[in-house]
């Protein structure tokens, strides 16, 4: 085993699976080891993903790793990068590196350095829970209001029970006086047919209360069920968001440690909101120095995205603040963007925008302070053209 993988906390080296399984089976969802069972030339990666364990081997042939022939990685924690950066379900799924058990106090405390890979990872599982805790939140609510609506269904048909056993109960009291009255051998055969004629309307009166009753009780089982139904997926719902907001706070906890400065951007994902309406953000083809010449005394906050001929940077953004132009360089890796190596995290330069008209450029340039995105500026290029080739672009 190579030194660099030795010294590093994921490897835990000779240990049985059944111990290596029992704690990824008890760790938040990320969490890796590499290990080599006993007696197995190969080692294994293992790793929890949205609550299962799993398990894949690592072959280690002629100085080269991989997971698949032909191997073609010379460092162990490349190839981790690879199975973590793929277009597959293995993305972004190796995030909290494990530190053995009974490990000492050094090896504990001696932070693990997270390559560039992993914090993107690691931001992108951020920006990903919070996506869905956001959908889940509207969920939360939507199951909410109907909560409210079938408890007052619920309360409803209780009242109206009770209104009909108390109707229910008046009758058959009606009808026990019309039966002592028939027994009285004074009545006349006048009254005689009158009483039982009120019998008879009695009789079907409670009838129809009876039946009214039964159909209100069947009714009200029904509303029962879906309100428990209801209320079950509501607490099933605000457990997985709690869950959420766990791994939210330990993936945070991770970088911050790691990389304290990126502390201002991981809050930004966190709190973003994206209610400012952005127009569709339209790359444009222009030279720096026209770009800067626009956007001189131009209101805070206008800006424009502009194309690069770097294969890195492809594009890159320049803002209008206290009369002046500040550049920012727009990075690309594995198909997302960020004006910053590390953050990485945006699907599009549409969604790059739209954060940064929520929060402050000032999280990369002091200078902004609070600082957002406000309004493009578009060239002479026409807005069709832009549009057309950007979606080309894309």
């Amino acid at each position: 085993m190579e030194n660099d993988a030795a010294r590093s906390t994921w490897y835990w080296g000779i240990c049985s699976e059944e111990f290596v399984g029992d704690f990824i089976d008890r760790s938040a969802n990320g969490t890796f080891l590499v290990f080599k069972s006993p007696g197995n030339e190969d080692l294994t990666l293992m790793y929890r993903f949205k609550g299962n364990t799993k398990s894949v081997n690592i072959y280690h042939r002629d100085g080269l790793y991989g997971f698949t022939e032909p191997l073609g990685f010379e460092k162990l924690y490349e190839a981790l990068d690879a199975h973590n950066m793929s277009q597959t379900d293995t993305r972004d799924t190796l995030i909290h590196p494990a530190v053995k058990p009974g490990a000492n106090s050094d090896s504990r405390n001696s932070r693990h350095s997270l390559t560039v890979s992993e914090q993107q990872s690691l931001l992108r599982a951020i920006k990903r829970d919070v996506k869905i805790m956001d959908e889940k939140d509207e969920e939360l609510d939507s199951l909410a209001k109907q909560n409210e609506i079938f408890y007052q269904k619920l309360n409803d048909t209780n009242c109206q029970t009770e209104s009909l056993n108390r109707v229910l109960n008046t009758l058959e009291g009606q009808m026990k006086k019309h039966h002592e009255f028939s027994k009285d051998l004074t009545t006349t055969t006048q009254m005689a047919t009158v009483i039982s004629e009120n019998f008879m309307k009695l009789t079907t009166r409670i009838g129809e209360i009876s039946k009214e009753i039964e159909e209100t009780e069947i009714e009200k089982s029904k509303i029962e069920k879906e309100y428990l139904t209801i209320n079950k997926k509501y607490t099933d719902l605000f457990h997985t968001q709690q869950e959420l907001k766990k791994q939210i706070i330990a993936n945070q906890g991770v970088l911050v440690q790691s990389s304290p400065e990126s502390a201002e951007f991981v809050d930004s994902l966190i709190t973003r909101n994206f209610k400012e309406h952005v127009d569709i953000v339209v790359p444009q083809s222009a030279r720096e120095s026209t770009v800067r010449e626009r956007l001189l005394n131009t209101d805070d906050g206008t800006f424009i995205v502009r194309r690069n001929s770097s294969r890195n940077t492809p594009f890159s953004i320049s803002v209008a603040y206290a009369g002046q132009v500040y550049d920012f360089q727009i990075f690309e890796t594995d198909r997302c963007y960020g004006l910053d190596l590390k953050a990485c995290v945006f699907d599009d330069i549409q969604e790059l925008v739209e954060h940064y008209a929520d929060k402050p450029l000032g999280i990369h340039n002091e200078n902004l302070e609070n600082l957002r995105l406000q309004k493009q500026l578009i060239l002479k290029q026409s807005l069709r053209d832009s549009r057309a080739s950007f979606k080309a672009d894309n």
